[in-house]
């Protein structure tokens, strides 16, 4: 594979690299991603290929949420590398290893108010989500983005950006 340094790298991730769990297309992005420094940050689109659901829907197939699980697990760093406006996006991720629902546009102010104490409001694709990832995972996330930063000797500026950047992270 080679890196794009002006443009986006995009991985296609197949139906049967999600059914036996391989994570070698990300394992040789990472590596050669550690090798050049923080060139693709915020470079990385993700594509699921061979499902009949579309790109919005991914975070309801049950084989690609335990995917983004175990990739979460082995890289607990990977949204510094995604692009938040590319593919899949953050919030698709984060929907698949969390908590999103959909809100309802008929629903009353008061009942959307009551329902996102615990969530995070995020627009995408001219829809309104409610998301939330849990303490445990949020934690993981943070400890993962903070440890990779000082290994890597990034900016302490694009860490804490990429940290607040991602939708439904619980901190408190």
């Amino acid at each position: 594979m080679k890196l794009l340094y002006d443009d986006v790298t995009n991985l296609v991730i197949t139906r049967d690299e999600v059914e036996k769990l391989d994570y070698s297309a990300i394992d040789s992005f990472i590596k050669q991603a550690e090798e050049k420094g923080n060139v693709l940050r915020n470079k990385l689109m993700l594509n699921f290929e061979g499902y009949i659901e579309n790109l919005e829907e991914i975070y309801k197939v049950p084989s690609i949420k335990k995917w983004v699980k175990g990739l979460i697990e082995r890289y607990p760093y990977i949204f510094y590398f995604l692009g938040p406006d590319c593919g899949l996006n953050t919030l698709l991720i984060v929907a698949c290893i969390g908590n999103i629902k959909e809100i309802d546009s008929e629903a009353s102010k008061d009942k959307v108010k009551e329902d996102l104490s615990q969530y995070e409001l995020v627009s995408y694709n001219h829809k309104l989500f409610k998301v939330r990832l849990s303490k445990t995972v949020s934690t993981k996330i943070i400890e993962g983005l903070i440890e990779y930063g000082l290994k890597m000797n990034l900016e302490s500026d694009d860490v804490l950006f990429t940290i607040l950047s991602i939708p439904g992270l619980n901190a408190g």
